[in-house]
């Protein structure tokens, strides 16, 4: 580079001087002066040259150290990237510890939550906490069937046996007693009340109490003197008795 500048402006002073002694006929030597400025041009140029050689050199070098730092922050974003992820995995790990620990307290509460339930409830079937003497079961005999059979004292005797029956197991409400006592005829009474129900349904007739049952199987059953011949034979008690 320096070479080609110097001969540029050799050849430009040679030109100066050939044109300025064309005139003249006659080549002479150049000027002392201008040699003088030509090596401090080419000193000056050399030194350019090792300038541009420094900068260069520089930039190769800087460029080396930005790419070695920008390798570094890589490398250090990396790692912080993975520490930072470290540690949210670690919180994770904490925190289902703890969800787990919280899961089994309660399943554990649970646990004895339905002990207690199981306790109360065989507190409550025992009727008690305390041991208790369970009464004795009475077997209560059933009544017996009437079949229809026309006498007053028959029918009498089986209608007080379904009203003891019906206190002794507890049945109060009409229309159970009623359909209870007749699951107890039979025979000719059975074929009765199936005519009255069939009365029942259609309109003309209504027993909607037991006293109204009672009537109508006495008005059935018992004889229109029946209670003549109970007074007659009241009297002919009486009259034994006196003898």
């Amino acid at each position: 580079m320096t070479k080609t500048i110097r001969d540029q402006v050799a050849g430009s002073d040679t030109t100066n001087v050939e044109s300025s002694q064309q005139g003249r006929g006659c080549e002479e030597q150049r000027d002392p002066f201008v040699e003088e400025g030509m090596g401090a041009v080419d000193a000056h140029m050399e030194n350019l040259d090792q300038r541009v050689e420094g900068l260069e050199a520089d930039v190769a070098e800087t460029h080396e150290e930005v790419r070695e730092a920008l390798t570094k922050l890589g490398e250090s974003n990396r790692e912080d990237l993975q520490a930072l992820r470290d540690e949210f995995m670690a919180e994770v790990a904490r925190l289902r510890d703890v969800h787990q620990r919280e899961i089994n307290s309660l399943l554990m509460q649970l646990e004895e939550a339905r002990g207690d339930l199981a306790l109360c409830k065989k507190a409550v079937l025992a009727g008690s906490t305390t041991s208790t003497v369970e009464p004795r079961r009475v077997d209560i005999p059933k009544p017996r069937s009437f079949a229809g059979t026309r006498n007053a004292r028959e029918v009498d005797n089986f209608l007080w046996g379904l009203e003891q029956y019906f206190d002794a197991v507890g049945i109060i409400e009409e229309g159970a007693k009623i359909k209870s006592a007749a699951l107890y005829l039979t025979d000719t009474a059975m074929l009765w009340w199936r005519r009255r129900q069939e009365d029942v349904k259609r309109g003309t007739c209504s027993i909607a109490t037991f006293d109204d049952f009672k009537g109508e199987l006495k008005r059935q059953f018992c004889p229109e003197n029946a209670e003549e011949e109970a007074r007659g034979r009241l009297r002919r008690l009486k009259h034994l008795g006196s003898i």
